[in-house]
């Protein structure tokens, strides 16, 4: 399987939307689709056991202390490919 991984830095955490994901897989060249699934791995857990489903559109928070978030990002469309977003996150805070 080829994998694709793919840092953004500097997200505040206080204004950032999963409506962002649009411009962060068009901004890789890819046409956003709505077979496309994003799902956050989250801290401290396996992709066997800390995959969490993210419906766009709904307000995600992103936990103060957590600096980095890895989007995992699947569609039917793509048979033997996977990308990964890397998404780092600013605090007013920090």
């Amino acid at each position: 399987m080829d994998e694709k991984v793919n840092w953004f830095d500097g997200i505040k955490t206080e204004t950032w939307s999963t409506l962002w994901f649009e411009d962060f897989v068009e901004q890789l060249g890819y046409e956003m689709s709505p077979r496309f699934k994003f799902y956050c791995l989250l801290p401290q857990k396996t992709i066997a056991d800390g995959l969490w489903l993210i419906v766009l559109g709904t307000n995600t928070r992103v936990p103060e202390e957590e600096e980095l978030i890895i989007i995992n990002v699947d569609s039917s469309e793509w048979s033997r490919a996977r990308l990964h977003l890397l998404l780092g996150f600013t605090s007013s805070g920090h």
